[in-house]
């Protein structure tokens, strides 16, 4: 098994199919470190609600597409 699946497993369900709509993001995702990928999942998968693990999946696609 790749790490890439490893992780795709690991990501909640709101941001792996927020990357899979914006597949730049999704690239700017991949490179990140670990660490820095951590903690977007993390922050997501702490929401309660499901609107609130969609918005701010959102809100993780907006910022990678705005990274340089």
């Amino acid at each position: 098994m790749h790490s890439r699946d490893r992780d795709d497993r690991e990501l909640p369900a709101e941001l792996l199919a927020a990357l899979r709509a914006a597949p730049d993001a999704a690239e700017r995702f991949e490179q990140l470190s670990p660490s820095h990928r951590r903690e977007y999942v993390r922050w997501i998968a702490e929401a309660r609600r499901h609107d609130s693990r969609e918005r701010r999946a959102a809100q993780t696609v907006m910022r990678l597409l705005e990274r340089r």
